[in-house]
């Protein structure tokens, strides 16, 4: 197992100069090194840096490979909730590249398998919402957002059920519309 995560290690760090769009995307090993050391808050949460420095420069093919190396490095020291969210930040960075079955790849991969019935944030609901659009299916859209509607009324359901809300309006447009930009939608 761990060969094989060193070979797909290899193959994405040699494949990066591929996936660099522009000097301001460029991703040095040095790069890579500064941001395996981080926490997972510091990579994953905190504005300005990990992967969102990237994203923040429209540099998302750059920063989705940058959680999967991240991912790949600690996946077996990190709890299975926070990988979760960084596969699904993943998918997130490969739709806005309009690479929609790698996000879709991802995003399946985020999915919780022991969500419970009614929790605090229907995670699985969003998730399966989000590959949904990405997958041009107008109804997998519309059912998980029933369940949405149907959920807890906590802050993260309200959040999720908006975005969700901007996928229908955007449906058949770029995931980068729906989620940042729905004026695009009119």
């Amino acid at each position: 197992m761990k060969t094989c995560l060193n070979l797909v290690f290899i193959f994405l760090i040699s494949s990066l100069p591929l996936f660099a769009s522009a000097e301001k995307c460029q991703l040095l090993p040095s790069d890579i090194n500064e941001n395996l050391n981080l926490t997972w808050k510091e990579f994953d949460q905190t504005e300005g840096q990990g992967h969102r420095k990237l994203a923040l420069k429209g540099c998302f093919i750059e920063a989705a490979t940058l959680i999967d190396v991240y991912i790949l490095h600690h996946q077996e020291t990190l709890e299975k909730s926070l990988v979760r969210i960084l596969y699904f930040h993943a998918g997130q960075m490969y739709a806005y590249s309009e690479l929609n079955s790698i996000a879709v790849q991802r995003m399946i991969k985020s999915l919780n398998p022991n969500e419970p019935l009614n929790p605090e944030l229907n995670w699985n609901d969003y998730v399966q919402a989000s590959v949904g659009f990405l997958q041009s299916d107008i109804e997998v859209i519309k059912l998980n957002r029933k369940n949405l509607a149907a959920g807890k009324p906590t802050q993260g359901n309200k959040i999720n059920l908006s975005v969700v809300d901007q996928m229908i309006k955007c449906f058949g447009k770029p995931y980068s519309y729906a989620f940042g930009n729905p004026e695009l939608c009119q």
